[in-house]
């Protein structure tokens, strides 16, 4: 231990000794520390989903694949008829349990609601129907009540702590009893009875609970019965066997067999060869597979994350964190020079060569020890930055054993990576060079050289990829989408209480058009917005019976104007319920060249509302992009929606409003006015068109940040480096430059004696990472129908940015040496 404290001591003095680059050292491994830190905690987190409950080796949720013909890709859903349930419950005993879950009645969002009063306080609630032994599958800890019980109880529900909160405070909810609008269409009061309250769902939880209503008492609210095949839910399943799913094949196979011999609609499926399947997918899958389609929208199950977002924070956290230690070996190598006296005399006292690396590493640990604790006080302070950027709830628990075995683990290979290859060095030393001062260290040492060009390379790759992403997301805000965004606000206005019919939504429409800052209103039948993907429909070209399948919106004759649409042949709508408009690629795809009166007949549900199931072209639309630019253009129809020869609107589940640029906020004021004037009993859904479009690259502006951010620590740590290598070349040469100043040199000369092995280094990396970065950042781009083709020019200014950090530490170090007296240069040494 004496030994150690001395090692420690000698170390404490070294470092004190040359403060400046034992400052860089320590704020590079700083930074880096903490970044790893808050990787850590989502890394935690991602890997973590729904492990915590007891049998989740065992749960999978049932996903439907089903594949048509003609289709390349199996479309994959969550729904799964409720009646399948039972079916499975009795085949055997490879399923031991089954568990249903629907959030809501519908994708719509409303009809994921249901109002629930107390007193006078209402709120629309996000709720869950569950089987009475969901916690018996699930694992969830309590605050009141009991779990074995609380789903049984006739009129009870369970509810969340958050819920508990809002309408009760701090008395218990337990025996409360809330009043529940129930009823399809016609709504009636229902009381139910809270019967246990859950704790907090944990981060890492797909399922989020808020209400929960067993199917038994779910009756009164839309009249379920419990064996429809018509009717969907979200299975989850339990199965015997060993923990790595060893039944699951076999359980799919009776799956499948099941399905045929009891849904009434398998032999639809059959009879059309569609290849369809029903898949077990295990309980770890849920919150990754982004493939599945989750019908029954995302209250109650979170919403999938692709874990390649993980994987590229984690890949850039190692990164961020090899070039921090790639500056640390090349400042201690670089000044392994100025050391060769205190190793001489160490070695000619006695000092074995295994003492020298020790000595050295144990610099190197205080070094990092002291960064660690930096970089976790900067992980404390930027975790709700962190959290904003990747909309995450992540948490740090600092006394967590898991947590400090892995920041010792960070610790100590940290410390040997970095004191590796100078402690090297020092083992290598002959006593003789090293008392006479020569240098321990080759100015052309290969590997010395290689460091520096990886730190730049990194440097210039990840600034040149967050300029090219940055470019690129503001070239699709800038993109024509074809339609004016700006000042266009949208009002939900499906599922209105009972008894808002036409008149009232046209009484709406006119109330709203009297305000001078509302220039028009137009109203949508299908919320189309909502799906994020383009919903096709097959229309029929007469005489030739060819077939394409387009985007069909009904919307009413002012649907053109308030959306800003242009039409580039043709007119707009007018009144006749027989006239159709189609964008500029439904014309190219159907191969005509006077589009105007060509007729297009229409299948299914839009035949019927259409005369003669047909429409006739009177304007043609410049195309329109309603989805994200990740997806092409798809053909277009906008058709009236008229039924019974008038305007029918009863159906229309959006209002959009386009606003004069120069209303302020009272014209909002004024709309909520309206709709509680109108319609006081139901929530206002307001918000811009402009964020919804917005919405669709919200996972690319969270990667732009993080890549943005960690660009910058990049940036950051490479300039302490460059300032540092610097400052040793500087130790290096001050006699020499001091002569240079005495025979008429300048800045210019200085600097380029400072910078000359320092930028082709820099060269050479930006020159390595060039060609890596820019096959990424293609295949990046490759996504969007829309993209830049200049992403070179700014992985070029990457690169530049890589030089500049460089160049800036030269020019530091030039102008303070400028401003030395020279007989200060002529006596060091």
């Amino acid at each position: 231990m004496r030994m150690i404290g001395n090692y420690l001591q000698t170390a404490v003095r070294i470092l004190r000794r040359r403060k400046l680059l034992s400052f860089i050292e320590v704020c590079s491994l700083s930074l880096a520390f903490g970044f790893c830190i808050l990787t850590y905690a989502l890394v935690s987190c991602e890997w973590s989903y729904d492990s915590f409950h007891e049998n989740s080796a065992h749960l999978y949720r049932v996903v439907f694949n089903v594949k048509a013909p003609g289709y390349d890709r199996m479309k994959k859903g969550d729904s799964t008829p409720v009646a399948m349930a039972e079916v499975l419950q009795n085949a055997g005993p490879q399923v031991e349990e089954t568990v249903r879950l629907v959030s809501g009645r519908g994708t719509d969002l409303e009809l994921r609601r249901i109002r629930v009063r107390r007193g006078d306080m209402w709120n629309d609630e996000p709720f869950l129907l569950v089987d009475e032994n969901f916690f018996e599958m699930f694992t969830f800890a309590f605050e009141a009540g009991d779990p074995r019980t609380a789903l049984r109880v006739k009129d009870g529900i369970v509810v969340s702590h958050d819920f508990a909160r809002r309408y009760f405070g701090d008395e218990p909810a337990v025996g409360q009893v809330v009043r529940i609008e129930v009823g399809w269409p016609k709504h009636e009061l229902k009381e139910y009875t809270i019967q246990a309250v859950v704790a907090p769902s944990p981060p890492n939880s797909s399922i989020q609970l808020n209400v929960l209503l067993p199917f038994h008492n779910s009756e009164p609210l839309w009249r379920w019965i419990d064996d429809f095949w018509d009717r969907d839910c979200i299975l989850f399943v339990r199965l015997q066997g060993d923990a790595n799913g060893g039944d699951r094949e076999p359980a799919e196979v009776l799956l499948r067999q099941l399905y045929v011999e009891n849904a009434p609609n398998s032999e639809k499926l059959v009879s059309r060869k569609i290849d369809f399947s029903l898949e077990l997918q295990p309980l770890s899958a849920l919150h990754t597979d982004t493939d599945v389609t989750m019908s029954k929208g995302y209250d109650g199950i979170a919403p999938p994350r692709d874990p390649l977002e993980t994987y590229i924070v984690l890949a850039i956290a190692v990164l961020l964190l090899a070039v921090a230690i790639v500056n640390y070996v090349n400042l201690a190598t670089a000044q392994a020079s100025s050391r060769g006296l205190e190793v001489g005399v160490r070695v000619a006292l006695g000092a074995t060569r295994r003492q020298l690396p020790v000595q050295f590493w144990m610099e190197t640990v205080v070094v990092c020890s002291v960064s660690l604790v930096i970089g976790l006080a900067l992980s404390k302070v930027l975790l709700p930055t962190f959290n904003t950027v990747l909309g995450q709830d992540l948490r740090l628990s600092y006394l967590d054993p898991l947590f400090i075995v892995g920041g010792l683990v960070l610790l100590v290979l940290t410390s040997l990576l970095a004191a590796a290859y100078p402690s090297l060095i020092l083992a290598r030393t002959n006593p003789s060079e090293a008392v006479r001062g020569t240098s321990l260290l080759s100015r052309r040492s290969a590997l010395g050289s290689a460091l520096v060009i990886m730190q730049f390379a990194a440097c210039a790759g990840l600034a040149g990829t967050s300029l090219v992403m940055a470019r690129q997301l503001h070239h699709l805000q800038a993109f024509d989408t074809g339609l004016a965004a700006d000042d266009v606000l949208m009002l939900d206005i499906d599922e209105l209480p009972e008894g808002i019919n036409d008149r009232h939504r046209q009484l709406l429409k006119e109330r709203l058009l009297a305000h001078s800052g509302i220039k028009s209103v137009a109203m949508s039948e299908d919320h189309f917005l909502r799906t994020g993907m383009p919903r096709l429909r097959e229309t029929i070209l007469p005489g030739e019976d060819r077939k394409i399948r387009a985007q069909c919106l009904r919307v009413d004759p002012h649907f053109v104007e308030t959306l800003g649409l242009q039409v580039v042949q043709g007119s707009d709508l007018g009144s006749d319920r027989a006239n159709i408009l189609v964008n500029e690629t439904f014309v190219a795809r159907a191969g005509w060249d006077q589009p105007i009166g060509q007729v297009v007949k229409f299948t299914r549900r839009l035949a019927r509302r259409m005369p003669n199931g047909e429409g006739r072209v009177v304007g043609v639309l410049s195309d329109y992009h309603f989805y994200s630019l990740k997806s092409g253009v798809e053909p277009g129809v906008l058709l009236p929606d008229y039924r019974n020869n008038h305007h029918r609107i009863n159906d229309h589940e959006l209002l959009f409003m386009r606003l004069d640029p120069k209303a302020g906020n009272e014209v909002i004021e004024y709309i909520k006015r309206e709709w509680k004037a109108g319609i006081p009993e139901d929530v206002l859904y307001l918000s811009w068109l402009e964020d919804h479009l917005a919405a669709y690259y919200r996972d690319d502006q969270t990667g732009l940040r993080v890549v943005g951010g960690s660009a910058l620590l990049a940036v950051l740590i490479a300039s302490l480096g460059a300032y540092g290598l610097t400052a040793v070349a500087v130790s290096h040469q001050r006699r020499n430059i001091a002569f240079m100043r005495t025979m008429g040199a300048r800045s210019r000369h200085v600097a380029s004696l400072l910078a000359r092995r320092l930028l082709w280094l820099v060269l050479a990396g930006c020159l390595l990472i060039g060609p890596v970065a820019y096959f990424g950042v293609e295949e990046w781009l490759s996504q969007f129908s829309q993209r830049i083709e200049d992403g070179w020019v700014f992985l070029g200014l990457g690169s530049l940015a890589a030089a500049g950090t460089a160049g800036a530490g030269v020019l530091l170090h030039t102008v303070a040496l400028m401003r030395e007296p020279i007989t200060k240069g002529l006596q060091s040494g």
